[in-house]
């Protein structure tokens, strides 16, 4: 119980030498890249981002192979594109499913009669 006469059992701010109260800083929000990991509160997920917000606030996140359009402001930042894959690493394989890039291979050394690359977006 907190009484007038006792010390407060917080500690408090000193001000500085100058007079003036310095008022901490915030740390600065970084935007998701693309390939980078986010967290999704509301859902209690985490995903990597496929494609940057919009003008519209949006951005697409993929959650365990699904894709989906979250609010931009939803979503925190848990781990930067640069710190998961390095600089010339191809994304691809991170997005695509992997009959989607052995078709894509295939037909850039040759033409195949037939072949049609389907995406679900």
């Amino acid at each position: 119980m907190f009484c007038a006469r006792s010390k407060p059992s917080w500690p408090r701010r000193r001000k500085p030498a100058g007079g003036e109260e310095t008022v901490p800083e915030e740390p600065v929000r970084r935007k998701p890249q693309t390939g980078g990991m986010v967290k999704i509160p509301y859902l209690g997920q985490i995903g990597v981002v496929v494609a940057p917000e919009d003008e519209r606030g949006r951005m697409v996140v993929m959650i365990r192979r699904n894709r989906v359009e979250v609010a931009a402001k939803r979503v925190q930042l848990f781990i930067e594109r640069d710190r998961l894959y390095p600089d010339n690493y191809d994304m691809d394989i991170v997005f695509e499913t992997k009959e989607n890039r052995k078709k894509k291979r295939l037909m850039s050394r040759k033409h195949v009669e037939g072949l049609v690359i389907e995406r679900e977006d």
